[in-house]
């Protein structure tokens, strides 16, 4: 029977239910500020077939996002330090390619 109460043990963290909601048409209200994410679209000028060369078109396409969290987030500074490019591989044959700033 469920009550609805949470598991918790002192080995594992507790978990709690977290309802789906439907976000559509509220995109305004979500900002980083209030509710610690914010939605934004974005173009980048690699096609779908860049993303195979990961490693060398990462340059264009971390200058891209570099420049538009600066406006969007009215930063002097961005720095890209981690990402994980993932194109499915079922429909590209593309691998997973994990990306580490070269920088201390």
């Amino acid at each position: 029977m469920d009550t609805g109460a949470c598991y918790v043990s002192s080995l594992s963290p507790p978990i709690f239910p977290v309802p789906d909601m439907d976000i559509r048409g509220k995109e305004p209200q979500l900002k980083l500020d209030n509710v610690g994410f914010e939605l934004a679209q974005s173009y980048t000028a690699l096609r779908h077939e860049g993303f195979g060369d990961f490693r060398e078109n990462s340059k264009i396409y971390f200058k891209e996002i570099v420049e538009f969290l600066k406006r969007l987030l009215g930063a002097q500074f961005v720095e890209v330090y981690d990402c994980t490019a993932s194109i499915n591989p079922r429909l590209t044959g593309y691998p997973t390619v994990p990306y580490t700033s070269s920088k201390p």
